[in-house]
């Protein structure tokens, strides 16, 4: 029988590479789900397994959690409560709070309200040139 999955230790790569699994698997290009099935199972499917070890302390720097980012100047300047950022990042306003206070935004958030900004600002523009 064709051996389809290998060992691979999960907890001294994500250690290594300062990682969660949903970074892990965002590197992967799999879904955290599966990636956590796999560390339960202390195996990984081989077709991802080269790939797994390739994977350096710089290439895992880009899938960070955390992005240096003043939301609270983004939310000021769309006229929106923290509250109404909290509705459009799908989160909660105690988080929206705690954010602004730390100065970072978890990336995948930071990507959604980076959108928002962008839609919102081609709206104004757009009501503009119509006048």
């Amino acid at each position: 029988m064709l051996k389809t999955t290998t060992f691979f230790d999960f907890d001294a790569t994500l250690a290594r590479l300062s990682l969660n699994q949903r970074q892990f698997a965002e590197l992967l290009d799999v879904s955290a789900s599966a990636v956590k099935t796999w560390r339960k199972e202390r195996a990984i499917p081989l077709e991802h397994y080269h790939v797994a070890l390739a994977i350096t302390p710089e290439m895992a720097e880009s899938v960070r959690d955390w992005v240096a980012y003043d939301l609270a100047d983004l939310r000021r300047a769309l006229g929106y409560t923290q509250d109404d950022m909290a509705g459009e990042l799908h989160s909660s306003t105690a988080r929206i709070a705690a954010w602004e206070k730390r100065g970072q935004i978890p990336r995948d958030r930071l990507t959604r309200a980076l959108q928002l900004a962008h839609k919102t600002m081609n709206r104004g523009a757009t009501r503009r040139s119509m006048m």
